[in-house]
């Protein structure tokens, strides 16, 4: 497989960019890590050299630009100091954090938009004012204070600004906005450099015009990463993900019809997709683990080109404590939240609560033993590392005597004392104690632990926290105030994991996939609601007044860039395994609306290449597994004696007998998929309308005429709906909505696209329609041993006709089709007869046997008149539809190139049948399951198997 970024240094080689000269611009530093590790794999790139800086989109702007990117923190502390002096009378700091992350994203979103943000802030503090004052005299208090922080805002904004600049940093879309608008001051950064931007997609006002100065100004080379199955300028895609590249191609000029690199990876290259259905994130988890486990015993080194994608954040630690995490390059952030430091200063933050609630003028009062807060901070494991030296015991053997005391009720001072933070019942003094703590913890734990890292980040997050409270009044520092100060942060804190990025698995998320391919993808979280994210709204700014129908991200926005993402990440792919919940509490038991859109376009598109297997995980117990075997008893031999033969029972026994077994005889089926786009409620509805269509073609008695007159508005009211109408049973009207509209469209391109290119097969008017999806049956008589029997044959010819001296039986299919798949000879055909694979070609053989035997009276006059020899064929709809007349669509039998059945070839096919059926009434070979486990790939009775 040759990725995006060996495609970028076989470029990079061929134009010599290969120096100190060049710079490099990727979406992300995994990407950088990717890069550099491509390059000094490559031999022809003549070592030592100096390679090019190979840097971020996000570095790459702040190495532009004087000011640096702000810590959270430090905006917040800004933020307030700017915001503190403006006001009348004292607002509680409590209150500003309620607004204070949403204004600084709010006015980030807008700057690295390029809006004009103070007019913005304008236009919303006087719809507000207009919507306080309509209806109303005069205003209450609280819109009094409403349209009064709504005008405060807009100085707000510019006060903040200036302080930032002050300062030296910026939040980004302030840092963006800035660069933008000073790169000819800021470029000079990478004076004489040539610029490659590789590998991006998406870039903001502010970006664009940072990039478009620079190739007016520098030398610059672009390559993106697309793939015209999501991203076609031709005609705007299902997915509309060509909107933000035209939107870069006009912005910088580029030449859409040249860009590099456009591969068509998806329409030739071979993909298997499973979309996997699981129970709960643990079945997901423990699925792929299994998956991965069998790739490592089969050949280590597929690992290297593998990817685990999160959708789902929180299911990282399970996955790396299920898999293992040695060898495992992780890419995606850990949640602080999701570790035992945060539960810990979590859990203690809340003890003080309970603390301070109960203590007043520093009284020592006491807490139950039984408090379940008090229980886990006593049981949490990270104490244990502590043994102060004013400590008798180490942390354990203290809890475990406090345990066996018999106490009911505890000191909240004797029981912290020497291990935990001092306990005052005073809040100003409790961040510094925290902070103490916090360092005991850190000088105890080895460095090399990842324990310790944890408690750097921790305390190093309490550490900034001070700055802000300093800035407040101390009346307003309340315990609750510092509490969810503190936890606010740690909420957004991500810890960056390290791994091997040269071998082994790779785990990261979605947006980290950027730029890089791997052969094969397994995706946890695939659910609707996960992947694209569900629409919250968190602003102060009115949505339709500031995001609807502007050029601002809003969730559609965001919704195009994560299909882009995901539609990217799978074009390289080989073998790609999706899984989603179907346990889920929170409403979301769906697949991502991404995979359904996946599933259709490769149908409707008739993508032979990609094959899309849906399968489900069940809990199962671990025992050795046994060969499921059915007898053949009287009872048994009774319902195949009984039985009327089809040919696709027949291949169902050659797949597998054990499936023959419980599908016929037993009459077993999956369950009903009320899904209407499923293939077979399209081959079923497509069967019905040609039906109507030929029927009546035959009534007309001039065949051409008939088809020429017919137009795709009068096939779509006078056949198309009534079979759709008749088989959804639904109003017409709703033909135009949801998946209804969508089966109308499929439906109408099968039917249309192929009476189109039936006119070819009447052209010469030597043809005569005889029968329309007709059953025929017929006795067909065989040996086993020296007993003869006798069973009935079935099938049901969906047209049938004469065409010169030969009847012509045709077969009506959806799915793609090739004439090598009706190609054999004299050496391979007995392979029909015992291989899965080749049902089309038995059922050719079969319906020739059928129509010989049959008293059919339409079969029976031809073949009395000596019209026989018959033609069997397979008309693909799916073929018919591709433009071209020079692409078949009508495939027939090629035996050693014959075309026909004559009665030799018939005897061959008896001699073969016979011995099938042999083996299939043979009472003493039981219905066993198939020892070639691909045929269960796709079977319906998986489940009853545990395969």
């Amino acid at each position: 497989m040759s990725t995006f970024l060996s495609k970028l240094v076989d470029e990079c080689i061929t134009h010599q960019f290969i120096n100190a000269d060049t710079v490099i611009v990727l979406p992300n530093q995994r990407a950088k890590r990717m890069l550099l590790q491509e390059m000094k794999a490559r031999e022809e790139i003549v070592k030592p050299c100096f390679l090019p800086e190979i840097i971020s989109i996000e570095h790459f702007v702040e190495r532009l630009s004087p000011l640096r990117r702000g810590k959270p923190l430090e905006l917040l502390t800004t933020l307030y100091e700017s915001y503190a002096p403006m006001l009348e009378k004292e607002d509680k700091l409590s209150d500003f954090l309620r607004w204070a992350d949403m204004f600084i994203q709010d006015i980030s979103d807008l700057e690295m938009h390029r809006q004009k943000v103070a007019e913005i802030l304008e236009d919303v503090a006087g719809m507000k004012e207009f919507e306080a004052r309509l209806g109303h005299d005069t205003l209450s208090s609280g819109q009094k204070e409403t349209v009064q922080f709504y005008n405060l805002l807009i100085q707000l904004y510019k006060t903040f600004n200036e302080k930032l600049f002050q300062k030296g940093f910026a939040y980004p879309g302030l840092l963006y906005r800035d660069c933008a608008e000073h790169i000819d001051q800021y470029s000079s950064v990478f004076a004489g450099k040539r610029i490659i931007f590789a590998g991006l997609y998406v870039l903001s006002p502010s970006e664009q015009d940072i990039v478009k100065y620079l190739k007016d100004h520098f030398e610059t080379h672009f390559y993106f990463d697309f793939d015209p199955f999501y991203c076609d300028f031709e005609r705007e895609a299902m997915f509309s993900t060509s909107h933000f590249l035209r939107e870069v191609c006009d912005k910088l000029s580029l030449d859409m019809s040249s860009l590099h690199f456009k591969e068509t990876c998806y329409e030739d290259e071979p993909k298997e997709v499973q979309v996997v259905s699981a129970p709960g994130r643990e079945s997901q988890i423990l699925h792929v683990v299994d998956r991965l486990h069998a790739m490592q015993k089969e050949n280590p080194s597929q690992l290297d080109d593998t990817v685990v994608v999160l959708a789902d954040e929180s299911m990282l630690l399970p996955f790396l404590k299920a898999y293992g995490a040695e060898n495992v390059n992780v890419t995606r952030g850990l949640p602080f939240k999701m570790t035992q430091t945060y539960q810990l200063i979590s859990d203690l933050l809340d003890l003080y609560q309970f603390g301070y609630e109960q203590v007043q003028d520093d009284k020592d009062k006491l807490i139950p033993l039984y408090h379940p807060v008090l229980d886990k901070v006593m049981r949490c494991s990270i104490l244990y590392n502590l043994t102060p030296q004013d400590a008798d015991d180490d942390y354990g053997k203290k809890v475990y005597a406090l345990l066996q005391s018999g106490s009911v009720y505890l000191s909240v001072n004797d029981l912290l004392k020497p291990y935990l933070p001092a306990f005052t019942g005073r809040q100003e003094k409790m961040l510094s104690q925290l902070t103490a703590f916090l360092e005991r913890l850190v000088a105890a734990v080895s460095n090399k632990n990842a324990l310790h890292y944890q408690l750097k980040n921790a305390l190093t997050v309490i550490q900034e926290v001070e700055p802000l409270l300093k800035s407040a009044s101390e009346a307003d520092v309340t315990f609750v105030v510092v509490k969810n100060l503190i936890m606010q942060q740690l909420d957004t804190l991500s810890l960056s994991l390290k791994g091997d990025a040269k071998q082994g698995l790779q785990v990261m998320g979605l947006l980290e996939t950027r730029a890089l391919d791997f052969k094969h993808v397994f995706m946890l979280g695939v659910n609707e609601g996960i992947i694209p994210r569900p629409v919250k709204y968190n602003s102060l700014l009115p949505f339709d007044m500031v995001y609807q129908g502007s050029a601002m991200p809003n969730y559609i926005y965001k919704d195009k860039i994560t299909a882009y993402h995901f539609f990217r990440l799978l074009q390289r792919a080989a073998h790609v395994e999706l899984l989603y919940n179907t346990a889920s509490t929170e409403g979301l038991s769906e697949q991502s609306r991404f995979v359904t859109q996946l599933e259709f376009e490769v149908k409707d598109r008739g993508m032979e290449n990609i094959h899309i297997e849906r399968m489900s995980v069940i809990f199962k117990l671990d025992q050795q597994e046994q060969c499921i075997q059915v007898p053949k008893t009287k009872d048994v031999v009774s319902k195949l004696e009984a039985f009327e033969f089809s040919t696709s029972s027949l291949s169902n026994f050659i797949q597998c007998p054990f499936q023959f077994y419980l599908k016929n005889l037993c009459r077993l089926s999956e369950d009903d998929d009320d899904d209407l786009l499923q293939a077979n409620t399209i081959g079923t509805l497509v069967h019905s309308v040609l039906q109507h269509v030929f029927e009546e073609m035959k009534k007309s008695g001039n065949y051409m005429e008939f088809l020429l007159s017919l137009n795709s508005s009068m096939v779509d009211a006078n056949y198309i709906v009534p079979a759709i109408l008749k088989k959804v049973k639904i109003d017409k009207s709703e033909l135009q909505t949801g998946r209804f509209m969508l089966l109308h469209e499929i439906v109408s391109k099968h039917v249309t696209g192929y009476l189109e290119r039936a006119k070819e097969e009447f052209e010469d008017g030597d043809v005569t329609l005889l029968s329309f999806e007709k059953k025929v049956l017929c006795e067909y008589k065989f040996k086993i041993g020296e007993e003869e029997k006798t069973i009935t044959l079935k099938g049901y010819i969906d047209r049938l006709q004469k065409r010169g001296n030969h009847l012509e039986i045709l077969d009506y299919k959806t799915g793609s089709m090739s004439s090598d798949a009706l190609r054999t000879n004299k050496d391979e055909v007995e392979k029909i007869f015992t291989k899965a694979g080749f049902g089309k070609l038995l059922q050719l053989f079969f319906y020739a046997e059928l129509c010989k035997l049959t008293e059919d009276q339409d079969v029976k006059n031809e073949r009395d008149r000596g019209i026989f020899n018959p033609v069997c064929g397979i008309i693909s709809t799916k073929e018919s539809m591709k433009k071209g007349k020079d692409i078949p669509y009508l495939f027939t039998l090629d035996y050693d190139g014959q075309t026909y059945f004559d009665d030799d070839l018939l005897a061959v096919f008896k001699e073969h049948f016979d011995e099938l059926l042999n083996t299939i009434f043979d009472p003493e070979t039981p219905f066993c399951q198939t020892e070639n486990r691909n045929n269960c790939k796709y079977c319906d009775f998986k489940t009853i198997c545990h395969r």
